[in-house]
């Protein structure tokens, strides 16, 4: 739910099935990376102004960060017509 909800406030509509399935094939793969390398997790989560949600698990909070980095480099967010 909060992969659709980002991508569809980033691209202005919700992901195809096969958006979402690649989307979540990102997520699984970045959070079994971050639950190895907690290290790498907080270092990520560091960056920007804002304090970092601490109810969420760090890993968890790295993934999603991930999955959104990947769907702001998507052609259909950068230009918009």
């Amino acid at each position: 739910a909060q992969i659709f909800d980002a991508y569809r406030r980033v691209c202005g509509r919700g992901p195809n099935p096969v958006e979402t399935a690649s989307l979540n094939k990102l997520f699984q793969k970045a959070i079994s990376d971050f639950r190895r390398d907690g290290k790498a997790a907080e270092s990520l989560l560091k960056i920007g102004e804002s304090a970092r949600d601490t109810s969420i698990p760090a890993d968890q909070h790295a993934a999603l960060t991930t999955v959104c980095l990947a769907i702001y480099n998507l052609d259909e967010a950068l230009t918009r017509e």
